[in-house]
């Protein structure tokens, strides 16, 4: 028979057994968790917590970005198509002229020609040899050469170049050739991966990765019509002419130009875009030249403040400052200070956009204008013609009786033009008053005046005379004055605060 004190160690004993397993289920428990797959829903209750949403797959990922090898796949398949570009220019070599020798020379001691050789690339785009590359680098060639990939050379012809955009189509004469067909630029999007194939220093087949960091790139001073594709894909000297793909293999554009401040890659590449080059290369294969059309306009840029003053809500268009005579614009009825916000039913973003796409119709083209004139939006249907040689020098200019007098305004000296300061200035005598002075930090300097500045119309009111120029000013009070100039042939608008 157990005794209280002998009970109470038994309880004791027990309780202490309990809690022993009690911690080694908990142990248990924690390993099998660390250490087994948590259980399916067959072999257990359902949690009542929510499970949380499974991750996207990685093929969703694979889709965006290919696989290493994939990438290796494209580049495989494209760089046949990327192709050498050697191009030789006979320079004339100085001979030095030494002191008190007699100046009847030799043979050999008559001035050398020497050749000087420029290296670029070229994407061949036709299986009998039509190959697009940069106007630059067989610009003045005497002769031009073409290292394929599989090491063949060949003699290259030039069928034709267009400067205004840096192209070139040359053309080597062999059949079978590979070829990178001509993608969509219009589709391009800015984030998507690119690859950039060419001959940076001569290292022939070398090929970079980047993404598109922006479109239509324009204002960069490269060349006359700018719509650039900018990548950060690794672009240097040799680069020129070469290919810049998508990651379907296609062809969408030529790289073209760095932003560097060491010469060296950057990060900033400029690439022309596929689309623009097969207008060209299309035209100069069936003309030998490229055909442009021609509006007759000469244009400025909208800043929201011209925008404002014109009656449009956001500064999307191109601003006509002057108009050609005899021109498509002028007989369609088009006047300096109309804002084009559409152009065959396009939207037009800017005066740069406005120009690309003129250029691309063809001469004679028929096309409808929608343009804004003091706050009313109006269409006409233009006609288009060829792009002439001297385009932009013939601005609808009437000559007037000039008025003696001068007048001050937001900083800026208007007196009459003169015969004599016509000539001083080389433009028509009645043209309107110049301004001849423009006070440092006034309102009419930070508004972009410039001395030699002719005053055509004010408010649009065309003035003829410093006191017409007073009157239309206000003579100096009031809201702020819209100013048409003329500069050297050119005319642009101005938005000039009265002091």
């Amino acid at each position: 028979m157990h005794t209280p004190r002998s009970e109470g160690k038994a309880y004791l004993l027990i309780a202490v057994l309990v809690f022993i397993l009690a911690g080694l289920a908990l142990v248990a428990g924690w390993w099998l968790g660390q250490n087994h797959a948590a259980p399916t829903p067959t072999e257990g209750p359902a949690s009542a917590v929510a499970p949380k949403p499974a991750l996207p797959p990685a093929a969703s990922s694979a889709a965006a970005l290919p696989s290493d090898d994939r990438i290796a796949d494209i580049t495989e398949d494209a760089m046949p198509a990327v192709v050498n570009v050697f191009s030789e220019k006979a320079a004339r070599q100085r001979m030095m002229v030494v002191p008190f020798f007699p100046f009847h020379r030799g043979p050999e001691q008559r001035p050398q020609q020497r050749m000087e050789q420029s290296l670029g690339s070229g994407v061949i785009v036709t299986p009998d040899g039509y190959i697009l590359t940069n106007n630059h680098v067989v610009a003045g060639a005497d002769a031009v050469k073409v290292a394929t990939s599989d090491e063949r050379e060949f003699e290259a012809r030039v069928i034709g170049t267009d400067p205004m955009t840096d192209l070139a189509v040359i053309k080597i004469e062999a059949q079978g050739l590979p070829t990178l067909a001509l993608g969509d630029s219009d589709k391009v999007r800015v984030g998507q991966v690119v690859l950039a194939i060419g001959d940076p220093f001569g290292l022939s087949g070398t090929v970079t990765m980047g993404i598109v960091s922006a479109r239509g790139r324009s204002k960069m001073g490269i060349t006359d019509y700018e719509d650039f594709i900018q990548t950060d894909a690794a672009i240097n000297p040799g680069n020129s002419g070469g290919a810049l793909i998508n990651l379907n293999g296609e062809l969408i554009g030529i790289n073209t130009a760095i932003f560097s401040r060491s010469g060296g890659n950057m990060g900033i590449g400029f690439a022309i875009p596929s689309n623009l080059a097969r207008r060209v290369m299309e035209s100069i294969v069936k003309d030998g030249s490229v055909k442009r059309g021609y509006l007759g306009v000469s244009l400025q840029e909208l800043t929201p403040q011209l925008a404002q003053r014109f009656g449009l809500n956001e500064p999307k268009g191109a601003l006509i400052a002057g108009v050609m005579e005899n021109s498509p614009a002028e007989s369609a009825g088009l006047e300096p200070g109309d804002v084009i916000v559409e152009l065959g039913g396009r939207k037009i973003d800017d005066h740069a956009d406005l120009r690309n796409r003129i250029a691309e119709q063809d001469p004679d083209a028929e096309v409808e204008v929608a343009f804004v004139r003091q706050g009313e939006t109006r269409r006409v249907q233009v006609r288009l013609r060829e792009r002439p040689d001297d385009f932009g020098q013939a601005l609808v200019n009437p000559g007037r009786k000039p008025f003696s007098g001068e007048v001050r305004f937001a900083g800026m000296k208007v007196v009459d033009l003169t015969p004599e300061l016509a000539d001083q200035l080389g433009i028509h005598p009645g043209a309107g008053p110049v301004v001849v002075d423009v006070e440092a930090g006034s309102p009419a300097e930070e508004a972009g005046v410039m001395v030699g500045d002719v005053v055509f119309a004010v408010n649009r009111r065309r003035v003829r005379s410093a006191e017409e120029f007073q009157q239309a000013t206000g003579g100096g009070t009031g809201n702020a004055a819209l100013i048409r100039l003329i500069r050297q042939g050119q005319g642009l608008f101005v938005l000039v605060p009265s002091q």
